[in-house]
C-alpha cells in the first residue's frame, strides 16, 4: 500500500465497553490521564443499551463529556448487542443511525 501521507502520524484509541461500570471507568479514565507513550487515547463508545439493563443516561452522558475533555470522542457501535458487536443481519446501518442521533441529541456526537 502507498501512504496517504507524508507526514507520520500515530492514533491511539479504546472502546469503552462498559462505561457505567465504575471499576472499568475508573481504569480507562486513569489511562486517559497517563496519557501512554505521550499519546491521547481517544474514547470509542456506544451510547447505554436500556434492553440490556444499561438505564443511566445521566451517568453515561457525564463520562462521556469528561473522556472527551481528555481526548477525541468517537462512536463505537455494537451492530448487534451490548455483548455481540459484529451485525448478524437485518439493516446493520440502523443501528448505527439510532445511536449517532442519539449522540447528536445530546451533544455528544464526534466531530464530523
Amino acid at each position: 500500500m502507498r501512504p496517504t501521507s507524508a507526514e507520520r502520524y500515530a492514533v491511539v484509541s479504546c472502546h469503552v465497553e462498559r462505561p457505567l461500570d465504575d471499576t472499568v471507568w475508573e481504569a480507562f479514565a486513569d489511562l486517559q490521564r497517563r496519557r501512554p507513550g505521550g499519546f491521547a487515547v481517544a474514547a470509542l463508545m456506544r451510547p447505554p443499551d436500556a434492553e440490556a439493563g444499561e438505564h443511566d443516561e445521566e451517568l453515561w452522558l457525564a463520562r462521556a463529556r469528561e473522556a472527551a475533555g481528555r481526548a477525541p470522542l468517537g462512536h463505537h457501535t455494537h451492530f448487534t448487542s451490548p455483548t455481540h458487536a459484529r451485525p448478524t443481519g437485518g439493516d446493520t446501518g440502523a443501528r448505527v443511525r439510532r445511536e449517532g442521533a442519539w449522540l447528536r441529541d445530546r451533544g455528544v456526537a464526534p466531530p464530523q
